[in-house]
């Protein structure tokens, strides 16, 4: 396995990152923002103490560092303490925010999720099943107009599990009744655009959902009652301009 560039970081330095450089945090991690650097600093936790980075993420993130994927955070090095491997420095975009659709129009809406669905089909070209597709997951750049994705360590890659599935996700939906297989991200994508259209599902009507999708993506709606029946498409190419 290639060794990615590597900043060694003491004890105290880490715990002044966390203090003094403090950026955000997720369930896993802690997310910093060094005055000097414009990259992030992701810091592997368990709970408020830092836990060394599992193998399965560091084989996936020192493939995503050689990938360079488009539309991506991209690992840049990894960080270490001690002599263990704690987390990784990544790119960022001072113009990136957390996409929300709030204070979009509808056609503004679909365009996103048109994208996001391109973007999640060039994940699958490189082996990639990305897995938690949620709006905390998705950044959207307010210079460029572009949405990419963050939070890649937790994706599958070329047999290399998806790490956090969670409990109450669509993800996890999915996964207790088929598990993360190549049908997974429409699957959650699919649940994604519902939440972002204002779709009531599963307690839909047939004739509500008529104002907003075509015939075959209402067939494809039905599917997902049951999602060992899912039909693996995407439902957003199906969904009416107003």
């Amino acid at each position: 396995m290639q060794r990615m560039p590597n900043i060694s970081l003491s004890k105290r330095e880490v715990k002044n990152l966390i203090r003094k450089s403090f950026y955000s945090s997720g369930g896993e991690s802690y997310i910093c923002k060094p005055n000097h650097s414009k990259t992030l600093y992701k810091l592997f936790r368990d709970g408020p103490k830092i836990i060394p980075m599992s193998e399965n993420k560091e084989r996936k993130i020192v493939r995503l560092h050689e990938l360079q994927l488009e539309h991506s955070v991209i690992p840049i090095a990894t960080i270490s303490c001690r002599g263990e491997l704690i987390g990784y420095e990544m790119t960022h975009d001072e113009d990136d925010e957390r996409y929300s659709p709030t204070y979009q129009s509808r056609n503004e809406k679909i365009d996103f999720l048109d994208e996001t669905h391109q973007i999640l089909e060039y994940f699958a070209s490189k082996d990639i099943i990305y897995g938690d597709v949620a709006y905390r997951n998705i950044l959207f750049n307010k210079r460029t107009g572009k949405a990419k994705f963050c939070d890649m360590d937790n994706i599958f890659i070329e047999g290399n599990p998806i790490d956090l599935v969670g409990t109450t996700t669509p993800l996890a939906t999915y996964n207790n009744a088929c598990g993360i297989d190549e049908k997974a991200d429409a699957f959650v994508h699919n649940m994604l655009t519902f939440q972002t259209l204002g779709v009531d599902f599963p307690m839909y009507l047939d004739d509500e959902l008529e104002l907003d999708f075509y015939e075959p993506g209402i067939r494809v709606i039905e599917s997902m009652d049951d999602p060992t029946m899912f039909t693996g498409e995407y439902v957003i190419q199906y969904v009416k301009r107003r």
